[in-house]
């Protein structure tokens, strides 16, 4: 009568020929490694880690560059680095979202001298690194919807980084208010840097639906004599020079 094989597990004789079979299967192992063929295959393996690890790691020629976009060179500003982040998010739907992937496609911008604030630089990149399979798959988990009593344990966030990416991309080019003097219309961004104070104020009433407020109105003048001081600082240090 046939033994089971849960029978034979344990027993001496058993323990010996799973040694001896591992044995075997180690000597057949080696001898297919050991043909002109799988050494072949070795070699060129060898040769595509190394080429990947200088493309993923390194800098890229700008004739293979061209290969996969445009290439632009160039500095910018830090907002618009955030604009043209935000845009090739958009346009990049095969894009999976994740810190890791986020830094390695921002490095290989930056190694490579790319601009960083023109949205082809992203295009690019992606395209190298989808090709030779630098991004992870893994996608970050989207925020859980609250629920009564949320705890920080239960509730998952977004990354700090893209937090900031968002407000600050929401405040560059989300419009807060119409002028109606003008009909143009302004973020929080031009609020805060392309108009002057009273000009903000007016704007800031009409945003809040309210005709004015005694203490703002003398932050604001303060603001405006802050700044009047500030200029005329500059003017006698330009002056002294």
């Amino acid at each position: 009568m046939r033994r089971s094989r849960d029978s034979r597990e344990g027993t001496p004789a058993y323990e010996q020929w799973k040694i001896e079979r591992a044995a075997e299967i180690a000597a057949e192992q080696a001898a297919a490694a050991s043909t002109p063929e799988a050494q072949f295959q070795a070699t060129i393996n060898e040769l595509h880690a190394a080429e990947r690890k200088e493309v993923l790691t390194g800098r890229i020629s700008d004739v293979n560059l061209a290969k996969f976009g445009t290439v632009v060179r160039g500095r910018c500003s830090e907002e618009q680095k955030v604009l043209a982040r935000t845009e090739f998010r958009n346009m990049a739907t095969d894009y999976v979202r994740n810190q890791a992937n986020g830094e390695m496609l921002c490095a290989m911008v930056d190694r490579n001298g790319l601009h960083p604030g023109n949205v082809n630089s992203y295009l690019l990149c992606h395209e190298i690194l989808k090709l030779w399979g630098g991004y992870t798959t893994e996608s970050d988990p989207e925020p859980e919807p609250e629920v009564a009593a949320p705890t920080s344990s239960r509730i998952k966030q977004w990354k700090p980084s893209e937090q900031a990416d968002q407000k600050y991309a929401e405040r560059l080019t989300k419009i807060v208010v119409y002028d109606p003097m003008t009909n143009i219309g302004y973020t929080e961004y031009d609020l805060e840097h392309k108009v002057d104070s009273k000009t903000e104020l007016r704007l800031r009433r009409l945003m809040e639906g309210r005709i004015g407020n005694e203490r703002y109105d003398e932050y604001m003048e303060r603001r405006d004599i802050k700044a009047a001081q500030d200029a005329e600082r500059d003017r006698i240090a330009a002056e002294e020079q």
